[in-house]
């Protein structure tokens, strides 16, 4: 974008570059990737100390950047060790849950091959002009048409719906989950089979080449389509209505220059996969289709839409499964309770038992993928310890909580105990400690609360933490580790 905008370096001047790819000596296309690796270090270095807790010190080696509280750092890579285990433990259920031959679901991939065999692959030619390159045609044949519409879910598309619903803090039960004002899950896992069914035909045309050096030269100009966009919304209006096809496009596309990048979007393949080509004869988009087919089309669509920023705090399903968690335990709950502390403010939950007042605070990020995400996450973290640093100086008064707990009409003894905690939607930073209020990760406290145990992985038993079969009197558990509470905080661990 640099070299465009600034140096004037256009569209076009780099078009050889992956038949110089092709040729062993050269290495051009390597090198421009190892420039654009070197590049991201560095963009990732300057988030790290621009916007986290992090230092820089020259060593022997290099530069080493490195958290300047150990803490911190344990906390991130606790947030990510965990995050691969609950993928491990999703994969195992889903197997587990689909060994029954007769609860399974249809494979897509099997769904597809009578196609194939009744010569879906006809459809893809060999173009001379410009250059020479594999095109592919869908074609308008009703089956495979209905067979893209389906309103279920296919075997592959289980585990990502299943992880969305989770991670959503949905139900299971639920049979669908809006990502966008006008998408919902099942409409992009209908686009995802159109450009996986591309990416298989590009596929079985490229293994039936012999010659491997052709072979090569294909896969780089042609895994890469190039289509105007009102062919684009044709293509996708075969699973969507027009409206709706407009609105994923319009998210998931890159801005053609930094002048039309908003400062909010991250510039990441994966979340708008999408590109803009400039041409004079009209508006052109690039796709990858195997990108855009094995992505989390998810995740992406939902920061692109911030569908989670539009959310209310009282209508947030990340709070509103919090507060279930807690009168399930037999807490006294309020949400978003709104009342004179030092000025108007809302609380996201207010709770009581045993002589402990909890303050709580929730947070629902996206699990950060990268150290940008991170400082989103860190913000929202700094943001709840200000709010919580009020509430708790507040509360140290006595007559304060008085009148809180009136307003609430709570029969709680006075003085109190006040706790208070950050819950976060991801995992990153459970465990750590935000000034004097830990941040504890949703899913983990409601498993405490509900069910008291934990599981240590997949095929391994769960240990129980309770002494008795439901949450028992706060004042009466010890200090270890595998109690409820913690000793610092009194927050269930």
């Amino acid at each position: 974008m640099i070299s465009r905008d600034a140096l004037g370096i256009g569209a076009f001047t780099r078009t050889g570059t992956d038949d110089l790819a092709a040729s062993t000596h050269e290495a051009i296309y390597s090198s421009l990737l190892i420039d654009a690796l070197r590049l991201n270090e560095l963009i990732d270095a300057e988030v790290l100390l621009d916007g986290l807790p992090y230092k820089a010190e020259a060593t022997p080696n290099g530069v080493l950047v490195s958290a300047i509280d150990p803490e911190f750092e344990r906390s991130v890579r606790l947030g990510y060790i965990q995050a691969d285990l609950q993928l491990r433990i999703r994969a195992v259920s889903f197997l587990q849950h689909f060994d029954d031959q007769q609860s399974k679901l249809p494979s897509l991939e099997d769904a597809l091959a009578p196609f194939f065999n009744a010569g879906l692959m006809e459809f893809v030619s060999l173009k001379k002009e410009p250059v020479e390159r594999i095109v592919i045609a869908i074609p308008d044949m009703p089956p495979l048409v209905k067979l893209l519409n389906f309103n279920g879910l296919f075997l592959e598309e289980f585990p990502l719906f299943h992880g969305a619903l989770i991670d959503s803090f949905q139900p299971p039960e639920n049979d669908d989950l809006q990502v966008s004002e006008r998408l919902s899950i099942l409409d992009l896992f209908k686009a995802q089979r159109l450009f996986n069914l591309i990416d298989v035909m590009f596929c079985q045309k490229l293994e039936a080449l012999e010659d491997p050096v052709k072979s090569k030269i294909l896969r780089l100009r042609s895994t890469v389509i190039v289509t105007a966009r009102a062919d684009l919304e044709r293509i996708l209006q075969s699973v969507m209505s027009l409206e709706k096809a407009q609105e994923l496009i319009s998210l998931l596309l890159l801005p053609a220059t930094s002048s039309a990048v908003d400062s909010d979007v991250y510039i990441d393949l994966q979340y708008r996969p999408f590109v803009h080509v400039p041409k004079t004869e009209g508006d052109y988009i690039a796709i990858p289709p195997a990108i855009v087919g094995k992505s989390n089309l998810v995740r992406s669509i939902m920061h692109a839409s911030g569908i989670k920023g539009a959310t209310s705090a009282a209508d947030d399903p990340m709070q509103v499964a919090v507060a279930a968690a807690l009168r399930e335990a037999g807490f006294l709950v309020q949400e978003s309770f709104e009342f004179n502390i030092n000025g108007r403010r809302e609380t996201d939950i207010f709770c009581y038992r045993d002589g402990v007042l909890f303050v709580i605070e929730c947070k629902n990020a996206y699990h950060p993928c990268s150290p940008h995400e991170l400082r989103n996450s860190y913000d929202l973290i700094l943001k709840a310890e200000e709010q919580l640093d009020i509430r708790s100086q507040w509360l140290a008064e006595p007559g304060n909580q008085t009148r809180l707990l009136e307003a609430l009409s709570w029969e709680a003894t006075v003085p109190a105990r006040v706790r208070t905690c950050v819950v976060t939607a991801n995992r990153a930073f459970s465990g750590y400690y935000c000034g004097a209020h830990p941040v504890r990760q949703a899913h983990e406290l409601i498993n405490v609360l509900v069910n008291g145990d934990v599981g240590l992985g997949p095929g391994k038993p769960r240990r129980r933490f309770w002494r008795v079969p439901k949450l028992s009197r706060l004042s009466t558990y010890s200090t270890t580790w595998t109690v409820t509470l913690c000793s610092r905080c009194s927050m269930p661990l």
